[in-house]
């Protein structure tokens, strides 16, 4: 698997299906696909399945990378 500096059960922000709109979840699971690492987020009581470098360690930095 590829490396990431988030673990299983971490708070992680991203932006909601390619808009600007901020979502905030848990990390659940990771798996890699053609090596892109993707993490499985539970936002809502809802799975989303996201490339791990899509993801935010805080609201703020998400909105940083504007």
């Amino acid at each position: 698997m590829t490396e990431t500096n988030y673990n299983i059960g971490d708070e992680v922000w991203w932006f909601w299906l390619g808009s600007l709109v901020p979502a905030r979840g848990i990390i659940v699971a990771f798996w890699n696909k053609n090596d892109i690492l993707f993490a499985q987020v539970v936002s809502r009581e809802m799975p989303c399945n996201i490339e791990v470098r899509r993801l935010f360690p805080t609201k703020e930095e998400l909105l940083k990378s504007l």
